[in-house]
């Protein structure tokens, strides 16, 4: 199966990566909002070692399943603590991006 990438046009379809990461992102919202600036630091650095520890390994000893893995974790996190912490300065910068 080939994995649909992110799309170069604005049709308004996800792709397989963003619609993971979604799923991932309602399974971590489950568990609370994100309480400090730490905790996501800690959190984000947590997957993104976990995906570190397989960049490291020799090409054919990989988990190239885990490491997706690792990247839509790693998103996820990121989006929560944004959306957690920052959501005021989001909308900011959504202003100054002129982000349609």
């Amino acid at each position: 199966m080939s994995v649909k990438r992110s799309q170069s046009k604005n049709d308004g379809s996800l792709s397989v990566f963003e619609k993971l990461q979604r799923k991932e992102l309602a399974r971590q919202r489950k568990r609370g909002e994100v309480p400090s600036h730490h905790h996501a630091l800690s959190t984000v650095q947590e997957e993104v070692a976990e995906y570190q520890k397989q960049v490291w390994k020799r090409r054919r000893s990989r988990d190239r399943l885990n490491m997706a893995h690792e990247l839509v974790q790693v998103a996820a996190r990121a989006q929560q603590a944004a959306e957690d912490l920052l959501s005021d300065k989001l909308d900011e910068l959504f202003s100054e991006m002129d982000v349609d």
